[in-house]
């Protein structure tokens, strides 16, 4: 399936690197959903389409679900995977969530869309049935009971910014974008240095920040305890991680590196810990041109002749015409 131009890797990055921190939120949903092929050919629906349930006649963007693997096109390693939808037709297709948790538990008939819109496909796809193997982690276990991908997270500002984030449950993550870099840095020369992998193709370092929110009423040591905890364990799911567990690519080059790890601010009632990531992705120029078709190329070449007294004319080597492709 064909990448879109306007097609937000940002976002989805963003996903992939919180879908990698499951095992610490819980047992994920998992279930089936149907979707409609709206056209007259067969569409490939590869697997880690994002989609997201209306619940309350709200898209939840905070109970993200994926599209699972299909047992029968599985190759080992986590290739492969695909579903293909007849023409005009539908197919029940498996789906998991991206985190764990109980509130990933959804009724059978629940509404799903699909984010990004996928062409040919329906926009909605919907719940088979009741989703009831999503389960939190028991009382008394480390667990990340929220992660969300978020604008920012504002030291003067934490309460506000947490209820917009719906980082309703603490302990909690909040992932953020801060900039995209070139991958080898600013460079002097107009060639770019190795950020220019190729014309029209170029390396970039995508930068973010993941906050871990703890909060506890018992003490500040619980608090603090918590959220370093926390801190640490997300550091042995993401670092060194070219791919995730569920297949999703993370960089093009090298591996996901955690760049520093700080507490960012203390408060009556929430620890904040700050972790800066970063990955390379290669970013390719779309390009609509059109050239005219190169239907054959001509090859001469002869050894020049002699000049007077003893004048002799050029020797041709070779003067042949070749089409473009070469014939068999």
């Amino acid at each position: 399936m064909a990448t879109p131009v306007d097609f937000d890797v940002i976002e989805a990055l963003a996903r992939a690197i919180l879908g990698q921190l499951a095992p610490l939120s819980g047992d994920r949903g998992t279930g089936t959903a149907t979707v409609e092929n709206t056209s007259g050919a067969e569409v490939v629906l590869p697997p880690n389409m994002y989609l997201l349930p209306v619940v309350g006649g709200e898209l939840a963007d905070d109970l993200v679900f994926k599209v699972a693997p299909n047992p029968a096109t599985e190759l080992p390693h986590g290739k492969g995977g695909d579903w293909t939808i007849p023409p005009g037709g539908s197919l029940s297709v498996a789906i998991r969530s991206n985190l764990g948790g109980a509130r990933h538990n959804l009724s059978a008939g629940t509404v799903l869309r699909f984010d990004p819109l996928l062409e040919s496909l329906a926009d909605e796809a919907t719940v088979d049935a009741d989703i009831t193997d999503g389960a939190d982690r028991p009382e008394g276990v480390l667990a990340l009971r929220r992660a969300v991908y978020y604008e920012d997270l504002d030291a003067s500002a934490i309460e506000k910014d947490i209820a917009d984030g719906r980082l309703a449950q603490l302990p909690g993550a909040m992932l953020v974008w801060t900039q995209s870099t070139p991958a080898e840095g600013r460079t002097a020369t107009t060639n770019q240095g190795s950020t220019r992998l190729a014309d029209g193709m170029r390396a970039f370092t995508e930068n973010y920040r993941l906050f871990v929110v703890s909060s506890s009423f018992a003490s500040s040591g619980k608090r603090r305890g918590d959220g370093a905890r926390l801190m640490q364990a997300i550091t042995r799911l993401l670092t060194d991680q070219q791919v995730t567990t569920d297949g999703e690519q993370l960089t093009n080059m090298g591996s996901l590196e955690i760049v520093n790890r700080s507490r960012f601010v203390r408060g009556e009632k929430h620890y904040v810990y700050a972790m800066t990531l970063r990955v390379n992705r290669v970013i390719s120029r779309t390009d609509a041109r059109t050239f005219l078709p190169w239907l054959r190329t001509r090859l001469q070449q002869a050894l020049p002749g002699r000049p007077a007294p003893e004048p002799t004319t050029p020797l041709t080597v070779v003067d042949i015409g070749v089409p473009i492709p070469p014939g068999p």
